[in-house]
């Protein structure tokens, strides 16, 4: 167990946040296979559905969505996503990583991908806590246009 805690948010004093609707969601995320190819939409369905903060805007986010083809489900290195460290709630961080400490699951990360590597279109917070917490490469849904 980490730092001799059950749990990071019992470590930071305070109880585990996680709706119980989120984590019966889980349940459904390990049924897509790698190689499984997502529609635009069932992406932005993901997004909008576990998404709950309200800071979401759906048309912004079918748009993004929509840049793409398909999404294929992949396992990917975690290095070589450009995180974004600048604007983490820390909270929401160590909820990540306690749903994954217990339950070794997360919701899948949606990327594209760039010269370097990936971009995070949604999932900055799970990809920030999988990679504290030591994890190598991690499921990711990835933006691909057919050309």
């Amino acid at each position: 167990m980490l730092h001799n805690y059950k749990s990071y948010t019992e470590a930071l004093g305070y109880p585990a946040k996680i709706p119980k609707w989120k984590q019966s969601y889980l349940n459904e995320l390990d049924a897509e296979p790698i190689g499984y190819v997502l529609q635009p939409i069932d992406v932005f369905e993901f997004i909008t559905t576990f998404s709950d903060d309200g800071d979401y805007d759906d048309s912004n986010w079918l748009d993004r969505c929509n840049e793409y083809d398909k999404f294929v489900v992949e396992f990917i290195d975690i290095d070589k996503i450009e995180l974004d460290r600048f604007y983490l709630n820390e909270d929401k961080l160590y909820e990540y990583m306690e749903l994954y400490e217990n339950t070794k699951r997360y919701p899948t990360i949606v990327v594209s991908e760039n010269e370097n590597g990936y971009d995070i279109i949604d999932g900055n917070h799970r990809a920030n806590a999988l990679k504290k917490l030591g994890l190598k490469k991690i499921k990711a849904y990835i933006g691909k246009n057919v050309t």
